[in-house]
């Protein structure tokens, strides 16, 4: 079974088109948990798909926390985490969970990302790499969320999230996972769609993830000064334009 956690706050515009994705999968044996404390119409929403496990709190609490209550309630072999505002690929299930049959050294498996706006139009594709802890510590070259699957077994050598942080979450995470699990690439697949829209956290609030990736660097063990490595990912960015 895959076990998807969905961490939802006042997403109502985009939360069915995220649950939708997890419906039309061509893979059966799946749980989709959804961990909701919107004051918007989202509830009425998810209420229309009696299969999801929905955990409704009045309170608003953080976004790390919302996961860990997903996560630990969640019952399957595989976890995906998807957010309120994000979409699965089509084929996404079957892909990864055909790979993690076939390799079971691998731990946890990702893919490149499709940007989407608002309306659901792809706008680019976000290429990713084989996984390099050095690089991902040093130079912060992210591994897109929204397509990562793994063993739930993962939380017994790794732990759940850590609740201090609230913007750069799956950094830290996937650093501590890649320390002590194999983590594997898939080339040439998209598993899951991003969302670009003015109010997703990640374009809104940008400035906020510095404080906390500077200081999973430096916990972590980071060689290079967070100013450095920014500085060269600038500078490389820059290159590859010019070229």
């Amino acid at each position: 079974m895959i076990s998807i956690v969905t961490p939802s706050y006042n997403q109502a515009a985009y939360i069915e088109r995220t649950i939708l994705s997890v419906k039309n999968q061509d893979y059966p044996n799946y749980e989709h948990i959804i961990v909701d404390c919107s004051d918007d119409e989202t509830v009425s929403i998810i209420k229309k798909y009696p299969e999801i496990r929905l955990v409704a709190k009045r309170e608003r609490f953080p976004l790390s926390a919302a996961l860990n209550l997903g996560f630990r309630n969640a019952r399957g072999d595989i976890i995906g985490w998807i957010n309120s505002d994000d979409a699965f690929e089509p084929g996404a299930f079957k892909t990864a969970v055909e790979y993690l049959e076939s390799r079971p050294d691998v731990d946890m498996v990702y893919s490149d990302c499709r940007f989407i706006d608002e309306n659901d139009k792809g706008l680019a594709i976000w290429h990713t790499a084989e996984f390099s802890y050095f690089r991902n510590l040093n130079y912060f070259q992210m591994i897109p969320q929204q397509t990562i699957f793994f063993r739930k077994e993962v939380f017994g050598k790794v732990g759940y999230l850590d609740e201090r942080f609230h913007y750069a979450i799956d950094y830290d995470f996937l650093i501590r996972v890649s320390k002590r699990c194999k983590i594997a690439y898939l080339p040439g697949v998209i598993l899951g769609a991003f969302r670009l829209h003015p109010g997703s956290k990640t374009m809104s609030q940008r400035k906020k993830f510095e404080p906390e990736v500077r200081l999973i660097k430096k916990e972590q063990g980071a060689v290079l000064p967070y100013f450095v490595a920014d500085s060269v990912q600038k500078l490389i960015g820059i290159f590859k334009k010019r070229l």
